[in-house]
């Protein structure tokens, strides 16, 4: 077969499949290349929202989020100092402060939609508000520290760019700082690192990537960042964080900042990496050291897969939750990969996917989901999952295969559960109304029962062998939880508690204020392990004793606990746990950026000897704790003093409305911290208002309409350099948005104006848009200098079937007015002509790409539309179009992409359009190719195709076209210089080669006789003679390109060879003002 014959096949394939594809925006083939592709929220429920308001916070809370935002104004109220002094400023407010139930209220919102993809990206400003949000995953603590990172992210911004829009716009212009010097600085400066976040350190350190930082994608960049700055906090105190921005704002680099300690960026990193492997070195054996009796050897652990299960542990997934079954047999797991969470079992031979929820999105990821647990007798597996804000326990069965699924009604989250020995009821923790209490599933009825409701966090619930008994970790005081206040944030750590279920009695197990007990597991009645946090290497052991303590009429017992490190699992350990039989451990390690599960068995106990006694003392509630202390009413003489009750006179004056309540200032918290924590005002409702958040001022070479453009011929397809300013405002949640544009090109008369509303309140969008658009030009048609006012309204709709899926659907009226300009006292005679349209749009989208730097991306994007507009009174043509797009990005090394697409566009009717390929979008060298003449017809509208980078526009003209695109993109100093400080010119600055394909043609396909550019008809009157060209519709060319970011604009220049009819053309340069595809 020849190569013409396959590309005529090929062409003629993706032309058929014009109806098909997906994709997101409305652009369609509008503005050329300009097509936009987003992703959208999915609303299930409406939100009835309020807000407290204490300067300079105002706290805004729905439904059940009362506590929250109690907790939140004082945990607020208490950081702010500390965050204050590390910036030496005061903060602007008011800062809005958005608190949501759970992660999974959080992802229904809008916030952090712009809603723009537009490719030309010079003098866009986005407006960094005094905006902060929060969500509630079952542990205050953690809830408190994206509190407190909202405040270090809102700070930073404000001694960056300033706290007054006016600023912004003028410093966002100035300063440019990356993303993960935002992202390491907060986390570093907002609290230490989680265990997970340390055993990935660890390996991207043993792989010697932090020096790599600037090139690191998702997870592994933000790790990275944190580190990089924990290094600088470290050695350098915390004021160095002062210092670094100050000299960045002074020599807006890098480098500029860095030096301010004493080194430049690569002499950071390499300092950081060095600092790190050193750290790793010693980790282990100062950890046997310092009271680990016994270290586990691993077995059962095979390098051709993730240990002994036929799993490949991709670095694209993240694993977690790894658990055997009681026999040993099965082994389940959870992968998420970009937020699209599946649940696997193996059987050790093979492996099955049961679960699989969401889509794969660039968006924060709720890590506290799917839960697993095993049945203690039965190959039977529980696992929790949420689904559009519900949450469902499934009940799976290893040997069948079978399941079901129950909804939990009532329960806004599921932290931990744990099957109870005899298999008929499931304990777990969960959330509802902000409050986190343990609860009891009923398997047979299908309900489940809360054990209490209070404010403290509980955790972790395991089963005591009898059945009657919960072992979990919560932060409660005592008892007697009236003692503390749960809004008051406290820096007490976990402690270990037994609940018994008969005598609905709470007992203490542990107390240690200086560690954070978590994950208990029941050995024995009187045996336990568990976990510190911050220590995920290591497994302790707890064991309840007596001892006499007096022997009189009767014998007295002191209760309490020993406690000792049990043993270490080396390496980065990122989850260890005892197997379901307690007769073993598992664990995952991360080894070269990939998951290695692990098994081992138990060492011996600590003796006895090692052990340490800990904590109160569990008595009966009947007893006191301490027989020798004295009584609780003593009879004080005079000059004696309480001292267990004493008040400074300080604190008398201060006056601390807890105190005045009656309740005394919480463990952690001084007395005079609660002294000074703000009365909790009277929640008022919200009321909607606007804030500017989006200015766009550049230089444009676009039309800025979402419409076909009037027939004026090929020159006519560009638009010329002109101004274009849009602003845009919004609501605090950002689901009313106004946008107002104008594009000014030499006169009033020839500019474009636009105005936009969204209403994203909803589960289905909602949109205006009215556009007015004016232009002055020559018409082929009329003969005469014409000027063209063309009116659009349009009405949308989006029905989301996923965040990544929609179906969109447009009504459009819109209202072309020709008038002659008297050139001639004929034309100044003429009428002026109208023609009116309505007609509608539907279009299928899908789009789950993530943008990992300028013009580099990765995924897919797509849409396919049909669209039609039809005169109102039936009289006249109609014009009815079908089309497609779809584009896929794929990594190869970094961000070196591979970047294909294919587009197609049809038209039929008596309104036609004309579609001219060839050249660039946006380009700045407006060369037509005016031997290609202009096939008969009645054409209403016209549209540019590309691109097509080794020919000009209108090599090819039709009512259809179809290309295909595929380009190398290699970010050229971000690959060969990843520890340099960059200049946005160098860090943007990427070579690309290309290889188009395509052709324009009227007719079935480009090879008809239908299409004119197959022959020429010559008129020798008296006959017409019709010669067959002989020439191939289809071209194709290739050359190379090189892209940077210059002057705030991403500017494009591409020297393309075309291949027309088998001759190689010469070669053609085009520069332009866009992105690439």
């Amino acid at each position: 077969m020849s190569f013409t014959t396959q590309l005529r096949n090929s062409l003629v394939l993706v032309l058929g499949c014009c109806a098909f594809g997906s994709s997101v925006v409305w652009g369609q083939f509008h503005n050329g290349l300009d097509m936009g592709f987003g992703q959208q929220r999915v609303q299930y429920r409406t939100f009835d929202w309020q807000f407290l308001s204490g300067d300079p916070f105002e706290l805004y809370f729905y439904q059940g989020g009362r506590d929250l935002a109690e907790f939140g104004m004082n945990a607020l109220a208490m950081d702010l100092p500390d965050v204050e002094s590390t910036f030496q400023r005061r903060l602007a407010g008011p800062v809005e402060v958005l608190v949501f139930n759970k992660h999974a209220d959080f992802r229904q919102s809008n916030i952090g939609i712009d809603g723009s993809d537009a490719s030309n990206i010079g003098g866009s400003t986005l407006i960094y508000g005094k905006k902060l949000f929060a969500w509630y995953d079952g542990d205050h603590q953690s809830f408190r520290l994206q509190l407190r990172q909202g405040l270090h992210r809102i700070l930073l911004r404000q001694y960056i760019f300033g706290d007054d829009w006016k600023e912004v716009i003028k410093n966002s212009q100035l300063f440019q700082l990356p993303p993960w010097m935002e992202e390491g600085m907060v986390a570093a400066l907002s609290g230490p690192i989680n265990g997970l976040d340390q055993a990935k350190l660890d390996d991207l350190t043993r792989r010697g990537l932090i020096p790599q930082l600037q090139v690191l994608d998702g997870e592994e960049r933000r790790i990275a960042a944190e580190a990089v700055w924990r290094f600088v906090l470290e050695t350098f105190g915390r004021q160095a964080a002062l210092d670094v921005l100050s000299g960045f704002k002074a020599g807006r680099t890098l480098d500029a900042g860095f030096r301010r300690i004493g080194m430049d960026l690569e002499g950071l990193l390499s300092a950081a990496q060095a600092h790190y492997a050193i750290e790793q070195a010693i980790t282990r054996d100062s950890s046997i050291e310092n009271g680990v009796l016994s270290e586990a050897f691993t077995t059962q652990e095979r390098s051709a897969h993730m240990g002994a299960l036929p799993h490949r542990g991709r670095r694209k997934y993240a694993h977690r939750n790894f658990s055997t079954s009681a026999d040993g047999q099965w082994t389940a797991w959870v992968t998420d990969e970009r937020g699209q969470v599946r649940v696997w079992w193996s059987d050790g031979a093979r492996k099955r996917c049961i679960a699989k929820v969401d889509h794969k999105l660039t968006r924060i990821v709720d890590d506290t989901y799917p839960v697993l647990a095993w049945h203690p007798s039965l190959p039977v597996l529980a696992h929790i999952h949420e689904e559009k804000g519900r949450v469902f326990l499934t009940i799976s069965d290893a040997a069948s295969g079978e399941s079901t699924e129950n909804e939990l009604f009532r329960i806004e989250k599921v932290i931990d559960l744990d099957w109870s020995p005899d298999g008929r009821r499931i304990a777990f923790s969960g959330v509802r109304a902000g409050i986190t209490d343990l609860y009891v599933y009923n398997t047979l009825a299908g309900s489940q029962v809360p054990l209490w409701e209070d404010g403290w966090d509980d955790l972790n619930p395991d089963w005591m062998p009898d059945g009657r008994s919960l072992l979990f970790s919560s932060n409660r005081p005592g008892e007697n939880d009236a003692d503390d206040n749960p809004a008051v944030p406290l820096n007490r750590p976990r402690d270990l508690w037994l609940y018994d279920l008969d005598a609905q009695t709470i007992e203490r197990i542990t107390d240690t204020p200086d560690e954070d007990e978590v994950r208990p597991i029941a050995l024995d009645v009187a045996t336990m392990a568990y976990q510190l946090s911050g220590q995920p290497n290591t497994i302790h052991m707890a064991k309840r004793d007596s001892a006499i303590l007096r022997v009189d009429t009767a014998i007295h017992y002191r209760y309490f606990t020993r406690k000792a490190p049990w043993f270490y699992v080396g390496g980065s350990i990122a989850e260890l746990k005892l197997l379901e039989a307690r007769n073993g451990w598992e664990a995952v390690t991360i080894e070269q950026g990939r998951p290695r599960w692990k098994r081992g068995d138990l060492p011996e106990a600590p003796m006895k000897a090692a052990m340490r006694e800990v904590g109160a003392d569990v008595i009966p509630s009947a007893q006191k704790p301490w027989d020798y202390l004295p009584e609780d009413n003593l009879s004080l003489l005079p000059g004696q003093v309480d001292y267990r009750n004493y008040t400074f006179e300080s604190e008398r004056a201060l006056g601390s409305p807890d105190l005045d309540r009656g309740g005394a200032p919480p463990d952690g918290v001084s007395p005079m911290a609660a002294a000074n924590l703000p009365r909790v005002p009277t929640p008022l409702p919200y009321r909607k208002n606007y804030a500017l958040d989006q200015l766009l001022s550049q230089v444009d070479n676009s039309f800025a309409t979402s419409f076909y453009q009037p027939f004026t011929g090929a020159s006519g397809s560009f638009p010329g350099l002109s101004g274009l300013l849009k602003i845009g405002v919004s609501d605090l949640f950002e689901d009313f948005k106004w946008i107002g544009g104008i594009r000014l090109a030499g006169s009033l008369q020839n500019s474009t104006f636009v105005v936009s509303h969204k209403n994203l309140e909803r589960k289905v969008d909602r949109e205006w848009i009215i556009e007015r658009q004016g232009n002055e030009g020559v018409s082929s048609d009329l003969g005469a200098l014409t000027r063209t006012h063309t009116h659009a309204v349009h009405y949308r709709r989006t029905i989301p079937f996923s965040e990544t899926m929609s179906l969109r659907a447009q009504f459009t009226y819109r209202l072309d007015r020709v008038s002659l300009l008297a050139t001639d006292p004929f034309n100044a005679s003429r009428d002026d002509l109208y023609m009116q349209g309505i007609g509608g749009t539907l279009s299928w989208v899908f789009d789950d790409s993530r943008e990992l730097s300028l013009n580099i991306r990765n995924g897919t994007r797509a849409k396919a539309w049909v669209e039609t507009l039809a005169p109102p009174d039936g009289e006249g043509g109609m014009l009815m179009v079908a089309g497609f797009d779809a584009r896929r990005y794929v990594p190869l090394f970094r961000r070196i992409t591979l970047c294909m697409r294919a587009a197609g566009n049809t038209s039929f009717g008596e309104r036609g359009l004309l579609h001219y390929l060839g050249g660039v979008h946006e380009s700045l060298l407006t060369a037509v190719d005016g031997a290609m003449p202009i096939p008969k017809g009645n054409f209403a509208y016209q549209t540019a195709a590309t691109p097509m980078r080794g020919f000009v526009r209108n090599v090819r003209n039709g009512t259809s076209f179809a290309v295909a695109n595929a380009e190398i993109r290699i970010p050229v100093f971000a690959t060969l210089s990843p520890r340099k400080s960059l200049t946005p010119f160098m860090e943007h600055f990427q070579a690309v080669g290309f290889f188009d394909i395509g052709s324009a043609w009227t007719g079935q396909d480009p090879y008809s006789d239908e299409n004119s550019f197959n022959s020429t008809t010559v008129d020798l009157y008296p006959v017409s003679v019709n010669v067959d060209n002989n020439r191939e519709p289809i071209i194709w060319d290739f050359g190379f390109g090189l892209r940077s970011q210059v002057l705030g604009y991403f500017v494009r220049a591409d020297w393309g060879w075309g291949i027309d009819d088998g001759l190689l053309l010469d070669r053609v340069f085009q520069l332009s003002l866009t992105t690439d595809f």
